[in-house]
């Protein structure tokens, strides 16, 4: 099983070091990563909260969650999609890493 943070979803490759390791003992060389910030937006409100029910972190809590607490979940998470409308589109500050590598030697 993967140390926290790396298990495979959406935020496996947060870490920099992380990846440069895999990058790495793949064979890759001068790994180097370059920051990237953009606007994440998802939809209306109710296509966000289609999208992000089904799969996501948010998804992963929800499918944990006793079925009695479900819907103050999703009450929740409609406030905090609200709280992000910009005009009538749910847009979310976010990031990502641009990787550069060059092939290394075999």
């Amino acid at each position: 099983m993967p140390s926290p943070g790396r298990e495979p979803s959406g935020f496996a490759f947060a870490d920099p070091e992380y990846v440069g390791e895999i990058l790495e003992s793949s064979g890759w060389a001068d790994a180097a990563p370059s920051a990237v910030s953009f606007d994440y937006v998802a939809g209306s409100v109710e296509d966000a909260m289609t999208f992000l029910t089904r799969i996501g972190p948010a998804s992963v809590l929800l499918r944990g969650l006793p079925e009695a607490e479900l819907e103050s979940a999703r009450g929740r998470m409609r406030e905090v999609l609200e709280a992000n409308l910009v005009g009538t589109t749910v847009s979310f500050p976010a990031a990502a890493w641009i990787w550069f590598a060059k092939a290394g030697s075999a």
